[in-house]
């Protein structure tokens, strides 16, 4: 297979479209999350009047989200933490 054919067939960047539909948002709560304060929000650029966001920099952001997340990770739930029992 082709080398340019492979580099093509994997998007580098995404617009803001194609990461609304990959985060099941629309496009308008998109770019409100991205213009709060806190701004964690994966890092994102305009280019001309379009607005795109690296993958690798999404996908790190989703992997820190998942990471975050009680369902994802179990060392967050504080029903899976030991029990300490008081000595009689």
């Amino acid at each position: 297979m082709n080398e340019t054919a492979t580099a093509e067939a994997v998007p580098m960047y995404l617009t803001a479209k194609q990461l609304a539909k990959r985060w099941h948002m629309t496009l308008n709560a998109l770019y409100t999350a991205r213009s709060k304060a806190d701004r964690d929000f994966p890092p994102g650029f305009r280019q001309g009047r379009g607005l795109l966001f690296p993958l690798d920099g999404v996908l790190a952001h989703e992997a820190k989200k998942k990471m975050a997340d009680r369902s994802f990770n179990p060392g967050l739930d504080a029903s899976n933490a030991p029990v300490e029992r008081k000595a009689a």
